[in-house]
């Protein structure tokens, strides 16, 4: 009898860790980009054929390499730590710590500052590309419609720190020291957002907008949580699935056929039913995601440049 039972329990174990493994088992085939020369890929784009790669791991230091990534060119650079890097209007823009926005407009090879309408020694926390202009957050919050030549204080009365906006249809969104705000007239006026919608306000540090959903995840572990909104931001669900290896950090989206996939501490994760459940798929510590064509990007905080090549659904 005492054989029975133990050979029971023992079937019910496999049986948990293999249940276990499945719900974490890589869907996407990663394979790393060997000729990559650096082992950490903070912020990854593309700007047309050239991939484009900043490593912060000290001063930032700029690679740029052909479509395949067979090759590799390195930049230097006097712009200490940057955060956000973001392609615009044909050309590059990186938010820093306390030197405000620079641009560049020959595959960073020289940069010139942006900061007409900025405050001295502004520290970039978001610089946000949308189809209505560039946004910059930090100790406040500033708009500009003219390629970065000039910015606007669209500042929000009782916060001192924004982390980050969205813009869908009309509707902008930041994320602040204070909960988070809406504005339907870009920035004029401001309303805090219903805290009963489903979303927790705390440190939500990215933003994204895919097939007219907004997606809202924070950065910070100790308030892990991603959260979705198909009616822009009135109500919020929250995803599952992606604490399935502990709490988790999110950095980065991208979107590819009726797939969502997002970068975080512990991977990447996909989730194709609008954000509602997560899938682990590998590339641990990932920090940037970027799509070209079918296949998805991600650069890691310690291993390099990884790519994976998509199916279609």
């Amino acid at each position: 009898m005492k054989k029975s039972l133990l050979l029971i329990c023992i079937a019910i174990c496999i049986v948990s860790c293999h249940t276990q493994y499945e719900s974490i088992n890589p869907v996407n085939q990663w394979v790393k980009t060997t000729s990559y020369p650096s082992q950490k890929a903070s912020n990854v784009v593309f700007l047309l054929d050239t991939l484009i790669i900043a490593d912060t791991s000290s001063a930032t230091t700029f690679y740029t390499g052909i479509v395949d990534g067979t090759s590799w060119t390195k930049i230097n650079s006097t712009l200490g730590h940057i955060a956000p890097l973001v392609t615009y209007g044909g050309a590059l823009y990186c938010g820093t710590t306390n030197a405000g926005v620079y641009y560049s407009n020959d595959f960073c090879r020289t940069w010139v500052q942006k900061n007409n309408g900025l405050p001295n020694n502004f520290n970039v926390a978001d610089l946000v590309a949308t189809d209505v202009g560039l946004y910059v957050c930090g100790q406040g919050l500033y708009y500009s419609h003219d390629n970065g030549n000039t910015w606007t204080d669209i500042s929000i009365a009782g916060t001192t720190q924004v982390l980050s906006v969205v813009y869908l249809d009309h509707t902008l969104i930041a994320s602040t020291n204070a909960g988070l705000y809406n504005s339907g007239d870009n920035g004029k006026t401001w309303a805090v957002m219903n805290s009963s919608s489903g979303i927790s306000t705390a440190s939500i540090s990215e933003f994204a907008v895919f097939d007219n959903a907004i997606y809202a995840a924070s950065g910070i572990v100790a308030n892990s949580a991603l959260y979705a909104s198909y009616d822009k931001g009135n109500t919020w669900i929250k995803g599952n699935g992606l604490d399935a290896l502990g709490a988790n950090s999110f950095r980065s989206f991208a979107f590819y056929d009726e797939t969502l996939y997002v970068a975080s501490t512990h991977g990447v994760f996909e989730s194709s039913d609008n954000g509602r459940n997560w899938i682990y798929t590998g590339c641990d510590n990932a920090l940037s995601l970027l799509l070209k064509g079918s296949a998805l990007y991600s650069g890691t905080a310690s291993q390099g440049l990884w790519e994976a090549l998509l199916k279609t659904q």
